[in-house]
Formats: structure tokens, C-alpha cells, sequence
């Protein structure tokens, strides 16, 4: 009875922790199929490594979405020196291989390593792999805004005679030098031979060796990056029997299918279709696969250029599904990237007799011009170029009661579907259903119109044609020779070389010049007094006069050799000098680090022009290293997460001790102040020039200058299969935190290796860096420059006045 008693007391206690659990069970189920709705899952977050730092240029800041309106088709002016017919004007047709490598036959992709550093750092752009089926596969199909007939640029008639003499005149080589010579010649082909070796055993058909873990990364489509790139080094280096091989395997490339989302035109360009081009030209134009290869990525890519004003879209997504909407170029457009496809384009019009290819980059280099004297340091371009031909324009608060014939759409920022060629009250109307929808809105409007009291639709923004400029969100541009605006110049004056003596670019290269001169080159602030130049930056806001930024590295050093081609292009023979201390300024940066090299891009103290005021004082440099917030007055107001490497345990009492903490902490060489990216990923740039001032002064300093630095890059870079990145120049080989990166990139082969020798070493990235230092030894008739043309990937390009070899 007592038990009863106790059970009807806790009954409610009980009761409720029932209630308890079934509630508790029901959230908890509840919780459960959320998992069934639509919820975009969160990204994770991408790892951190050494591979993966900023080189040179910061990612610029996206813009605020701004919606633009939908896309009306122009109306081409025709040109009136065209004489071309139709026929002759439009891109060849070239079958597309069907036989498709082993490695693109699966129906789904894994998504590709994405590289950590481009060539030219112009993007940091990337894209995630999709699905690939049969209906991925680029097809030609109609163009959105065809160029008419009447309005393709014919391709110019080289002027004979109009260009001097580049190279200068070898004498008579000694024995003693010769015999120097072909040793150091010989290394670097070892060198070259090691490295295609290593690149063959693991990453055959592949874009790049990862020479450490004895790997492959695809990092641009996946067509075999390495491969085409070093076809014109192995005919070049007498390698004839690989040569075929090469060429062989070339001819299975599918350039109809990747595993990208989206292509990235500019490398695809210099890298492939330039390879392609070059190949077929040093190789006395024997191998027509190549140029029929060439004229397929040709007219893939002339795809990209379907927009309203022919600008082209730089990551280019070539799918059916993705070519059937129409697009505009980019708003944040990268100017090296829209610049430097005038060589390549121009070349392959040459070889086919094809004005449709130059037509297209003719386009570009004429907006240029136009807006060269309209930015904000008039004569150069800022590196970010709005591309897209729109100024967006907003309706005052009036005209947004006013409804307008058709309402623009608001969705389709940047593509939107065919139209079908209808158009109502002058916009564009896109797709069926957005027809049915502007037809209904406007019998609403009209119906509407008579109603006491009805609310009209908002007027929306319009979109009116303009050039190149500055994107409406960025408040400070930059100008600069350095990443992500360098080949746009070295192009100029290299498309006046191809085409014979074209004035536009003449005049074009010698403004920019004028400009560099005036604003981007100074002389460094070390010890010495080394009578050298560098290449800085320019930020320039509305208003405001322009600042200079010191900032330089890698990217930068191509512009000795371009001043030197530009000198004897044009008879600039003052700016053969300022070639040639922009130059030592480079070969003073790699003799100034530990491992004989350079890094990406660093800071160094600034002087006046004039010797005198460049004496070096120990206490003047202290005192333009020690920043502010760390002068012993401003110690106290320190916080350690302003600069975790500078800020001091316990307060120095003199900006002298200050200074040689920070040199002792960060491994400064003396006049340096920062190093902003410790790492060497196989530029070839400062080689690059090295080999022009060889050839232009026939100065045999150049090469031994080009020795010092082969060897240095050997001893730092070699692996057991190739040659691979660094993680730090301040760090020699055997420093316990030496570190080599697991990338060689493409054109260390393509580009580094093409100008000099060296002794036995390993890697496959340094394929086209070793085609420099090889031509740097050889005999100076080999790919002569008044017979050649290179593009930025180290590729030559016969030039038409003269017969390939």
C-alpha cells in the first residue's frame, strides 16, 4: 500500500519526463533531415602552404556587384582597307583529332592541382574541374557579334629594310674562348637532357613535373604544358630523334576538351599555340601537324573574342553550353593578359595567309591606343583595365517612374542568353520566357496607363559603349612594368619587329618609355654605390599626385632586354645604356642572396639619381629601414602583431640596434628593406636579358655574367629526377631551412634553359628557362634575333622578311 502511495506522488514527475524524451527524440529527428533541404554547404577552407603564397602582385580586391544591363548587338563600322574576301577571312576549318588520349576518355574529371604561381602572375584566378561528357566538347558553332567581311584589318605587308640591325657583328672568336664556350654549352644541354628525362619517366602527356615527389600536375587543361613547350628546345639543342617523339604525341592532343571550368586564355596562348608556332618555324616549317595543331587551338580560341566590342573574355569557358550565351569581357581585366596576344595571332595570320586571326588582336592594340593618353599617369595602362565596353548608367530618381518600351533584365550580369536577333524599344530581349515575361509587363504597363493612381515600372540601368578605362570600383591604380602588366609593353615593340615597322606600335613603346623613364626606374641605395637601376611602381589616385612604390623582382627584369631590342629597333641609342644598368641591376639582385638568386619581389632603399647623392651611409640606410612604430620613441605604443618578426623582446636604444635586428632576423643584403616573397620558382626574366645584351653588345661579360647565374640556380634547384623551386633564397643548400618546393614549372625548360650551360644537373621545370642560357652559348647565328621574334614563353617566331632556318 505504500508503494502505491509513492507511485501516485511522482506520477506527474514521471509524466513529465516523458513528455521530455519525446520531444527531445522529435528535434532530434528534426535536426536530422535538415540535411534534406536546399542548403549550399560551406567551402572548406583551402590549406596553406609554401606553394601557395602571393608572387610579386596581391590578388586584387573584387568589385562591388554592380548589375549590367543585357548586351545589344553593335553595329561593326567596316574597315575601309579591307580588301580580303569573306572566304579567306573566316577561321579555317581543321578537323579536330577523334582519337582521344587515354587520359581524357574518362567521363569524369578529379579536380586538377591548381598552380600555386603563373608565368606572369596576372591571375590568381582558378577554376574547379567539371563533369566532361561527349556533349563538353568545344564544337565551332555561330558567332553572337560576327565581324563582317568588310570590316576584318588586313594583316600589313612588312616594310623590307624598315628595321635596322639588331644583333651586333661577332667577331672572331678565339680558340680559348670557343673551347669555354661549347663546355658551358654542352652543360646546359646535360642539363636540359636530365630534366626532359625525368619529365618523360613521370609526367608524360602532362602540364608539369613535380620533381620532388616524382609526380605530374595539370594545371592548364591538362594537353601536356612541358611537352609542347620544350618542342622548339629539343630542334633547337640538335635533340632530333625526342624531337619527333614530341611531335608525335603533340598530334593526339585533344584542345576540345579539359577539365577546367574555364580556360585561361593568355597562358594557353603563350604556351601553346606560341609552342606550336615556334616549333613549326625553327623546324624549317616540315611538320604540318604542328601548324594544323596550331590552327585548331587558333580558332578554339578565337572564340574567346565574341563579345560586343571583340574584347576578349581571359578565362574562357569553350563548352556548348557556355558559348551559346552571349558574354562581355571582363570589368577587371588584367592588362598583361589582354595585351600580349598580338604576337602569337599576328604570327599564325602570317603563316596561314589568315587576316581573321590578326583582326582580332589588331582590335585590342587599337583601344589601347586610345585610352594610352587617357588614365591617370597618361602613356601607360593601370594594371587593371575595365574590358567590358559598359558604363553602366543608373536612372535619376524622375526617370525611375518612367516605365521604360521593354524592361531591361535585371539578372544576366555578365552573360546572358541568345535573343534570338527580336529586340523591343532598342534592348535586347533574352530568352523565350523573358520574352513572355517583357510582353506580359508591358500589356500590364499599358493596361495600367489610364488607372488613376497605377505605379508605373522603375526605369533600369542602361549600358553605354565605352573603351578601355579604369573599373568605376577602384579608387588608386597601379602602374607598373612588374607582374600582371609586363609582356602588355614587351609586346610593343616586339610586334613592331614582327610586322615589319608598324608606326602605331612605334609610337606606343616610346611613349611608355618616356613614362618608365620619368616615373618607374631609380637607382638603389646600397652599399658600394652600385651604379645600377631597378624598376619601382606608381599608385596614383584622382587628385593626388603620383607615389612611388620601390617594390620589384622577377617579373620586372625582362625590361633590360626590352630596351635593348627597342634601342636598336628604333636607333635609341641612349636607352641601350639604361638597358644595360637595369640588367646589372638584376645580376646585382641574385650575387646579393646567399644561393647566388634573387626572390620573387622584394624592397629596396631608394636614391637620387645623381652619384653623388647615392653615397652610401650606413646611419641614412639604418634610418630608412627602421619603420616608424619601432623607433625607441615609439616602442612603448608597439604591439606584437604589428610585426611579429620586428617586434622586439625587450626595447633597443637606438635605431641602429633596431636596424641591425631586423637585417640579423630577416637576412637582409645591404640597401634591401623588405623581402616580400623569399622564393625562387625558375624565372627565366633576368636571363632573358642577360641573352639580348649578349647579342645586341656581342659582349662576352653578358656570358660569363649568365654562367655565375646558371650555376648558382643548379646548385639550388637540382633534385634526383629535375629541378625544382625554392622556398627561400636566403637559405643555401645544406642550411638546415633550405627547403625545394615540389613544382617546376614549364617554362624553366622553355625559357631558363635557352640561354646558357651548366654542369650535370636534375629537374623538368627548367625546360624552357634552359633554352635562353643554351642560345647564350651557342653560336650567335642560331635563332638570330633579326631573324626571330620571342614571345613572352621564350618561344621564336620567324619573322616573314626572313626565311625560317
Amino acid at each position: 500500500m505504500a508503494g502505491i502511495v509513492r507511485f501516485r506522488r511522482y506520477r506527474p514527475l514521471l509524466l513529465l519526463a516523458v513528455i521530455t524524451v519525446v520531444v527531445f527524440i522529435h528535434f532530434t529527428s528534426f535536426k536530422d533531415t535538415s540535411a534534406s533541404f536546399s542548403v549550399d554547404p560551406l567551402k572548406p577552407h583551402p590549406e596553406t602552404t609554401l606553394d601557395q603564397k602571393p608572387v610579386g602582385e596581391q590578388k586584387p580586391k573584387p568589385p562591388p556587384v554592380v548589375p549590367t544591363p543585357p548586351i545589344e548587338k553593335p553595329s561593326p563600322k567596316p574597315h575601309t582597307q579591307a580588301t580580303a574576301s569573306s572566304k579567306d577571312l573566316k577561321p579555317s576549318k581543321s578537323s579536330v583529332n577523334a582519337s582521344v588520349p587515354s587520359k581524357h576518355t574518362v567521363k569524369e574529371f578529379a579536380a586538377p592541382t591548381i598552380p600555386s604561381v603563373k608565368h606572369h602572375d596576372h591571375s590568381t584566378e582558378t577554376a574547379k574541374a567539371i563533369p566532361a561528357t561527349e556533349d563538353d566538347r568545344w564544337v565551332k558553332s555561330p558567332e553572337h557579334f560576327p565581324v563582317p567581311s568588310e570590316s576584318i584589318i588586313p594583316l600589313p605587308t612588312p616594310q623590307t629594310g624598315r628595321i635596322p640591325q639588331i644583333q651586333a657583328s661577332f667577331g672572331t672568336e678565339s680558340e680559348t674562348k670557343r673551347r669555354v664556350r661549347i663546355e658551358r654549352l654542352e652543360a646546359v644541354k646535360d642539363a636540359f637532357k636530365r630534366s626532359w628525362s625525368g619529365y618523360k619517366e613521370y609526367a608524360w602527356g602532362h602540364d608539369e613535373l613535380m620533381p620532388v615527389s616524382k609526380y605530374f600536375k595539370d594545371p592548364f587543361g591538362g594537353w601536356g604544358a612541358t611537352l609542347v613547350d620544350s618542342l622548339d628546345t629539343l630542334w633547337i639543342m640538335g635533340m632530333e630523334d625526342e624531337f619527333i617523339e614530341a611531335v608525335d604525341e603533340v598530334a593526339n592532343i585533344d584542345f576540345t576538351t579539359t577539365s577546367m571550368a574555364s580556360i585561361p586564355v593568355f597562358e594557353t596562348v603563350i604556351r601553346y599555340l606560341g609552342g606550336l608556332i615556334a616549333a613549326y618555324d625553327v623546324s624549317g616549317a616540315k611538320h604540318q601537324s604542328l601548324l594544323t595543331k596550331a590552327i585548331e587551338l587558333g580558332d578554339m580560341i578565337y572564340g574567346a573574342f565574341d563579345t560586343p566590342n571583340r574584347m576578349p573574355v581571359l578565362h574562357w569557358g569553350f563548352r556548348p553550353r557556355q558559348t551559346a550565351v552571349e558574354v562581355r569581357a571582363d570589368i577587371r581585366s588584367v592588362s598583361a593578359e589582354l595585351g600580349s596576344l598580338t604576337v602569337e595571332f599576328t604570327r599564325l595570320a602570317q603563316i596561314t595567309g589568315n587576316s581573321t586571326y590578326y583582326d582580332a588582336v589588331q582590335r585590342i592594340t587599337n583601344a589601347l591606343e586610345e585610352s594610352q593618353n587617357e588614365s591617370n599617369l597618361p602613356g601607360m595602362w593601370p594594371m587593371i583595365i575595365d574590358a567590358s565596353g559598359c558604363k553602366v548608367v543608373r536612372p535619376s530618381p524622375q526617370q525611375r517612374s518612367v516605365a521604360p518600351a521593354a524592361p531591361l533584365l535585371k539578372d544576366g550580369t555578365h552573360a546572358v542568353n541568345k535573343p534570338g536577333g527580336e529586340k523591343t524599344g532598342g534592348v535586347s530581349v533574352v530568352g523565350k520566357e523573358r520574352e513572355k515575361r517583357a510582353e506580359r509587363d508591358t500589356r500590364t504597363a499599358t493596361a495600367k496607363g489610364g488607372q488613376t493612381g497605377a505605379k508605373a515600372p522603375e526605369a533600369l540601368a542602361t549600358c553605354l559603349p565605352q573603351g578601355l578605362t579604369n573599373p568605376s570600383y577602384q579608387r588608386e591604380e597601379k602602374f607598373t612594368l612588374g607582374g600582371m602588366a609586363d609582356s602588355l609593353y614587351e609586346y610593343l615593340i616586339k610586334e613592331y619587329i614582327l610586322l615589319g615597322g608598324k608606326n602605331q606600335y612605334k609610337r606606343m613603346y616610346e611613349a611608355v618609355v618616356e613614362v618608365a623613364k620619368e616615373y618607374l626606374f631609380y637607382r638603389p641605395y646600397a652599399a658600394g654605390d652600385p651604379d645600377i637601376l631597378l624598376t619601382g611602381n606608381v599608385l596614383v589616385s584622382p587628385g593626388v599626385e603620383p607615389r612611388f612604390d620601390g617594390d620589384t623582382g622577377h617579373l620586372s627584369c625582362f625590361v633590360g632586354g626590352m630596351l635593348a631590342l627597342g634601342a636598336r629597333a628604333l636607333d635609341r641609342d641612349d636607352d641601350l645604356k639604361l638597358a644595360a644598368k637595369i640588367t646589372d641591376g638584376c645580376v646585382w639582385a641574385y650575387g646579393a642572396f646567399p644561393t647566388g638568386i634573387m626572390p620573387e619581389w622584394f624592397r629596396v632603399a631608394p636614391c637620387n639619381k645623381t652619384a653623388t647623392e647615392c653615397r652610401f651611409d650606413t646611419e641614412l640606410y639604418h634610418d630608412m629601414l627602421v619603420p616608424d612604430y619601432l623607433r625607441p620613441t615609439k616602442l612603448s605604443t608597439v604591439e606584437p602583431h604589428q610585426h611579429p618578426k620586428r617586434a622586439p623582446t625587450e626595447a633597443p636604444k637606438s635605431v641602429s640596434e633596431i636596424a641591425h635586428n631586423i637585417i640579423s632576423a630577416e637576412g637582409l643584403p645591404s640597401g634591401f628593406t623588405m623581402i616580400g616573397d623569399r622564393r625562387y620558382i625558375l624565372r627565366p626574366e633576368a636571363i632573358e636579358s642577360v641573352f639580348i645584351m649578349y647579342r645586341v653588345s656581342a659582349d662576352s661579360k653578358w656570358q660569363d655574367k649568365g654562367w655565375k647565374m646558371f650555376e648558382s640556380i643548379v646548385n639550388a634547384t637540382q633534385t634526383e629526377v629535375a629541378y625544382s623551386a625554392i622556398a627561400d633564397v636566403t637559405r643555401a643548400r645544406g642550411d638546415p631551412q633550405f627547403l625545394q618546393l615540389d613544382s617546376q614549372e614549364s617554362f624553366f625548360n622553355a625559357e631558363t634553359l635557352k640561354l646558357t650551360p651548366v654542369h650535370k644537373i636534375l629537374t623538368a621545370t627548367i625546360l624552357t628557362h634552359l633554352r635562353y642560357f643554351y642560345l647564350l652559348f651557342s653560336d650567335p647565328g642560331l635563332i638570330s634575333l633579326d631573324e626571330y621574334v620571342f614571345n613572352t614563353e621564350a618561344h621564336p617566331l620567324a619573322q616573314p622578311k626572313k626565311k625560317s632556318t
